[in-house]
Formats: structure tokens, sequence, C-alpha cells
């Protein structure tokens, strides 16, 4: 994750920061891109223009998986970086589940 010096730079040099205390698991990261990439009725809320960002594009298309995880070849990480946007923008909520009380009578 981004230290708070990385962070410091960033605002220091005029950028407004908006980051979690903690980066999200990797999965709900995934998740949240998958969902604007189109979600599960078919929408489809995330779009990347090729001609302006070619290497994001051809980045992502060519995102590799290994043991459920994005498999990283050791450059920069184009993809982490419009993963973390996206997860703090439009995280996964997961639902929560609430014992059922009886009332008997």
């Amino acid at each position: 994750g981004a230290s708070q010096t990385d962070i410091s730079l960033l605002q220091q040099a005029g950028f407004s920061v908006f980051n979690n205390s903690r980066n999200p698991p990797v999965k709900d990261r995934v998740s949240s891109m998958n969902c604007m990439f189109k979600n599960s009725i078919g929408e489809r809320k995330y779009f990347v223009n090729k001609s302006a960002c070619p290497h994001y594009s051809r980045k992502l298309q060519q995102q590799i998986y290994k043991n459920g995880e994005p498999e990283k070849d050791g450059t920069e990480d184009v993809n982490d970086a419009g993963g973390y946007f996206i997860a703090y923008r439009f995280p996964i909520i997961k639902p929560v589940t609430r014992p059922q009380i009886s009332i008997g009578y």
C-alpha cells in the first residue's frame, strides 16, 4: 500500500488524495473492477478510451491470473492503480445477515 510519505508527496504536489485507511482485499478490488466492466444485470459502467489510454487498455486485456489472484509482471501495475480507485469509489458491499428472532406466543 501507499505509505504516508507517498500520500504526503502527492498532497504537497497539489493532488487531492482519497484513500481508505487500509487496502481492500485483492478479491474485493477485482470484483469491484469486474462489476464496473459488466455487472450481474448486464450494465457497463466503466469504459476505457483505447485511443487516449492505449497502455492501460492493453494491460487490462492482457491481465493474467494465477491461483485466483492477478499475476504481476514485476513492472508498474496500472491495473492496480485503476482498481484502487474503483474499489474506493464503488466498493463491494457485502450483505449483513442478522439473526432471526422468533417470538413465541
